[in-house]
């Protein structure tokens, strides 16, 4: 199970993946998170990076897409995407 000293590792490896650099393309990046995870069924655990964008209008009441990366245990990437924007409803205060 890769450490906290493999995350430099794990970045480089991501970041080195053509389908993760086509996502991020010259999207800027706000934060970047790190969590493990597992697939039981497949008996594979992860560690799971994700781009958090910076919100290019925030004033639309919808969130920033996010780029997902699991990176297997062989330090190969095993699943990229990007998650849709999400609505954030407008709240009215009571009065």
């Amino acid at each position: 199970m890769p450490g906290r000293g493999h995350v430099p590792q794990l970045l480089i490896v991501a970041l080195n993946d053509p389908k993760v650099i086509g996502l991020l393309g010259n999207k800027s990046i706000g934060a970047i998170a790190f969590s493990r995870g597992t697939y039981s069924e497949q008996d594979m655990n992860y560690t799971q990076i994700v781009f958090r964008l910076q919100d290019p209008d925030p004033d639309d009441h919808m969130t920033a897409s996010m780029i997902v990366v699991q990176i297997n245990d062989s330090c190969k990437v095993y699943s990229v995407y990007e998650t849709y924007p999400s609505y954030i409803p407008k709240i009215v205060p009571e009065t």
